[in-house]
């Protein structure tokens, strides 16, 4: 059964695809399609007052986690550095592969 979208007023043919759940609903759906509630996300997100709060609360997060967030970031570091190695050199053997059997030098 199709459902209308009450901000965009848009029809969804399946309306399970197209809206988030919300059990206190009779047919246990968001009245809002998931498009209409990321866009009233995003314009949340990108207020200033709240740009400002979420900063301070990073920041203080960092503060008090900076021997850990390094740990993390140079062991995530060190991983990326052997996966591309590691990645280069199987690269460079299909490509010696693919030039030896088409007879390229």
């Amino acid at each position: 059964m199709p459902k209308r979208c009450s901000k965009c007023k848009h029809n969804y043919a399946n309306p399970a695809a197209a809206f988030g759940r919300c059990s206190r609903n009779r047919d246990g759906l968001r009245y809002d399609c998931k498009r209409c509630q990321a866009d009233v996300q995003r314009k949340y997100i990108r207020r200033p007052e709240v740009k400002a709060r979420r900063n301070a609360t990073n920041r203080a997060w960092y503060r008090q986690n900076v021997e850990r967030e390094t740990a993390r970031k140079r062991a995530y570091s060190l991983t990326r550095y052997h996966q591309r190695k590691r990645d280069k050199a199987r690269w460079l053997v299909t490509l010696y592969r693919l030039r030896r059997d088409n007879g390229k030098p």
